[in-house]
């Protein structure tokens, strides 16, 4: 079954590795994608937007408090807030830093999860630190998708890493190779 939400996260590389992994995903979109990355609190939103946008081939726009996560689109995660999913939308948080970040992919996943359950899939691509392990968990925990850059392939491995360490990843590949894993998960027939 087409899931209903795509969460993808990451770190270190990120850019770079979300935009080879959008590339295999047909455009526009047949769900939301939400895309979560660690950037530095005064990053130039409109500046990603449009270069995620020539890299990936999809419309991007950063998401405000509150936004409706439509298909057709990647609804990027504004920095220095975490991003709540949230009855079809999302809720913009400055609490604290979770694992050293804000946006916390581990909060992203996780609201996700209970929101869409078995529904969902998160991807964890390349990052340091453990942002995202527990949330992998949490995902698997309600019957969601679970996708995760092969370590070998990612500019940084910690994050990828530490997700394979909770046990609960269905898929470990190169970036590439989950995109297209990803393309036929949202082509299946929705019947």
């Amino acid at each position: 079954m087409r899931p209903e939400l795509v969460v993808l996260g990451g770190s270190w590389g990120g850019i770079e590795a979300a935009a080879a992994l959008l590339r295999r995903v047909e455009s526009p979109s047949a769900v939301p994608i939400l895309l979560v990355l660690h950037r530095h609190r005064s990053s130039d939103g409109t500046l990603l937007e449009r270069a995620m946008a020539l890299r990936s081939g999809h419309a991007v726009r950063e998401v405000g408090d509150k936004d409706r996560l439509e298909p057709g689109r990647v609804h990027l995660a504004p920095a220095d807030y975490h991003v709540l999913v949230d009855q079809g939308g999302v809720c913009l948080s400055t609490d604290g830093p979770v694992n050293y970040s804000r946006p916390s992919l581990d909060l992203a996943f996780e609201s996700a999860a209970v929101e869409h359950g078995e529904n969902l899939v998160v991807v964890l691509l390349t990052g340091t630190g453990k942002d995202g392990a527990a949330g992998i968990a949490a995902v698997k925990g309600r019957g969601g998708r679970t996708l995760v850059q092969d370590p070998q392939d990612a500019t940084r491995p910690e994050m990828p890493l530490a997700a394979l360490a909770t046990g609960q990843v269905d898929l470990c590949a190169p970036v590439g190779e989950l995109g297209a894993h990803l393309q036929e998960l949202l082509a299946d027939d929705p019947r």
